[in-house]
């Protein structure tokens, strides 16, 4: 499973149709490696799913990237609007392909990150699909060699935890660092870890 991340908000329509139809070329290269890649576009779109509330498109989006093997970040535009999806997948050991079209500027603290990063730069479609190909044959690879171990139920032995010494859902949400929803969420097995 591969996420392509990308900016969404506030793009032109010129601008959106050029993403999606990078996104459109990824998911053909994708399944020639029996990858599936998620596009967030057909699911949270500002401009398509402007009824879906944010804390909904956390939760979709944030599962999304926490369940995929690999993260295509299409860096099109300075403020590329995926800055959270690269730390998730970074933090989640997901190998990430990082599109930089030559036109565009990205930042060194992106392309510093400590991910597991292929970098394609690409000034034309062909360019993008080659090194496309090329970045998911390496991070396909990679990902057949990791070891999934199963940490077992993390929510259960959370909450177990939370109970056993009777702290309220508020309080351990606020000395983690999250909302007591995200604590409950985790808890219950809805958000994946």
């Amino acid at each position: 499973l591969a996420y392509f991340a990308c900016a969404l908000t506030g793009l032109s329509d010129g601008e959106r149709s050029s993403v999606f139809s990078h996104g459109e070329i990824a998911a053909a290269i994708c399944a020639d490696f029996n990858v599936f890649l998620y596009k967030p576009w057909k699911f949270t779109d500002p401009v398509k799913n402007a009824d879906v509330s944010s804390e909904r498109v956390y939760e979709i989006d944030r599962g999304q990237i926490a369940r995929s093997d690999i993260l295509l970040l299409h860096a099109g535009r300075p403020s590329f609007g995926a800055g959270q999806e690269l730390e998730i997948a970074m933090n989640a050991g997901i190998g990430i392909a990082l599109l930089v079209p030559l036109t565009a500027s990205v930042s060194r603290m992106v392309r510093g990150a400590y991910a597991r990063m292929k970098i394609v730069e690409f000034s034309d479609d062909q360019q993008y699909s080659d090194g496309l190909r090329m970045a998911l044959a390496d991070l396909v690879n990679e990902h057949a060699h990791r070891a999934h171990p199963n940490p077992g139920p993390l929510g259960s032995r959370v909450r177990d935890l939370r109970s056993h010494l009777k702290l309220a859902e508020e309080t351990v949400a606020i000395r983690v660092g999250i909302t007591a929803r995200a604590l409950r969420q985790l808890e219950s097995g809805e958000e994946p870890v």
